[in-house]
């Protein structure tokens, strides 16, 4: 494509030059041909002599103002710089740059889940599995971008069920209540072998949902997630084992399937995630005595170790019973305030056990977690929990089992009054171990 050239200043100048010349001599014509005698007027030619030249002026002022000439292609014009902007030595301003943006996103953590045979067969109808019967009345409140329970039980389908195997079907209720991730490691993960934790491993996945616990299939014992572009990582350690499950394997295969508690491997694993990109660390611990209302010291001094090595969230369960729940400030060495979720039992959210309340009753915690990529630091907002409790009665003409949210002011047409009151008085035992957490109780 040809350029076009502009026109220049010394143009302009004798081109206001030429007019003014036939200017005058079209006043001087006629004298000159003689066929007309007139008179030249000194005052009108000094008039337009006086018009031209400040027609000149003007000309040359737009000339000096608009922008300057270039010859950079068309996408860079808008840069270009005008003729009167600052000189050529002038710093060049640098862009500001874009703070990266927060990432965030919803947790709701639960407890355990124990079923016998009895529940089983009460929520099977004409050999139909009718598990999503156990959640039908939860609705939503569950559902977060990550919504964990843990199953105290193996999952695999080409055993016979029992009192410890269950139908994977039984995972379809969980899916179905917005559950995204199941814990595997409890007191009986390794009854049915290595075999039997790799079949629990793919039925879940295969509901399209994130096994963490047990390393069946991945001795790597890691969980990751990716919720709304924040990476995490999900680690699991647990002491306790049935004795049918340690029977199964030898202690090598047992190691290759569960990380033991202890505070340098730990460490050490937290670490690991951190260098291969975990931006929050989460803990799974099946830790402390069945029945206990309370961690122990060594429990608590376990949870600051974690926090301190780089646990941001810590989950537990083991006890079968809710204990407190706690803001852990962790000490990183780095002079920033890092607070610590740390869950040391969430008890169970649904259990055949009914000796005490204690075991019936329950909480959903929720919050949604921020990391910031530019300190590296991890925050709670709306840290909240929701009470649960176990019901068991009539319906349908059987015997029935749901996890209920427990709103004394909303009760379900089909709790009677014996059962009302006993959801009041768990009620009242999820206020009190939660009084003074500082955490707020919500209805949803």
């Amino acid at each position: 494509m040809k350029k076009r050239r502009g026109i220049s200043l010394g143009t302009v100048v004798m081109l206001m030059l030429t007019a003014l010349v036939l200017v005058g001599f079209a006043a001087l014509w006629p004298s000159f041909t003689g066929h007309q005698n007139i008179r030249v007027d000194a005052a009108q030619l000094a008039v337009a002599m006086d018009e031209s030249l400040s027609q000149l002026a003007d000309a040359g002022e737009r000339m000096l103002t608009r922008p300057h000439a270039t010859i950079l292609p068309p996408e860079s014009l808008a840069t270009a710089a005008p003729w009167d902007a600052a000189p050529q030595h002038s710093p060049t301003p640098q862009p500001t740059a874009t703070p990266l943006p927060k990432l965030r996103f919803s947790l709701c953590a639960s407890g355990g889940v124990q079923f016998n045979s009895s529940v089983r067969n009460a929520l099977t109808f004409d050999d139909v599995y009718r598990f999503d019967i156990l959640t039908d009345q939860l609705g939503d409140v569950m559902a977060a971008n990550l919504s964990m329970v843990t199953i105290e039980h193996t999952l695999n389908d080409s055993e016979k069920s029992g009192n410890v195997n269950m139908p994977s079907a039984l995972l379809m209720a969980f899916e179905q209540a917005g559950v995204n991730a199941i814990g595997t490691g409890h007191e009986d993960a390794l009854t049915g072998g290595a075999a039997g934790a790799e079949a629990t491993a793919q039925a879940i996945r295969q509901y399209g949902m994130t096994p963490f616990g047990v390393h069946a299939g991945d001795n790597s014992g890691v969980a990751w997630l990716n919720l709304n572009g924040c990476t995490v990582g999900i680690l699991h350690y647990q002491d306790n084992l049935s004795s049918a499950s340690r029977k199964q394997l030898t202690d090598e295969e047992r190691a290759a399937l569960l990380s033991p508690i202890d505070a340098e491997r730990m460490r050490a694993d937290i670490a690991s995630l951190r260098d291969y990109g975990a931006q929050v660390v989460m803990v799974s611990l099946r830790w402390g005595k069945s029945g206990a209302k309370e961690p122990t010291d060594e429990q608590r001094t376990t949870a600051q170790q974690l926090a301190d090595a780089g646990a941001d969230v810590i989950i537990g369960t083991g006890s079968g019973v809710l204990q407190p729940v706690q803001l852990l400030a962790a000490n990183r060495g780095d002079g920033k305030f890092h607070p610590v979720l740390c869950a040391y039992s969430l008890g169970n959210l649904f259990s055949h056990e009914r000796g005490t309340r204690h075991t019936l009753a329950s909480i959903l915690l929720k919050t949604q977690v921020i990391y910031d990529p530019v300190s590296g630091c991890v925050a709670f907002e709306d840290l909240r929990y929701v009470p649960t409790y176990a019901w068991k009665g009539k319906g349908e003409g059987r015997t029935l089992y749901r996890i209920l949210v427990n709103d004394p002011e909303h009760v379900p047409e089909f709790v009677d009054k014996n059962q009302k009151s006993t959801m009041e008085k768990s009620h009242a035992l999820v206020n009190e171990v939660m009084a003074d957490t500082g955490i707020e109780m919500v209805m949803e």
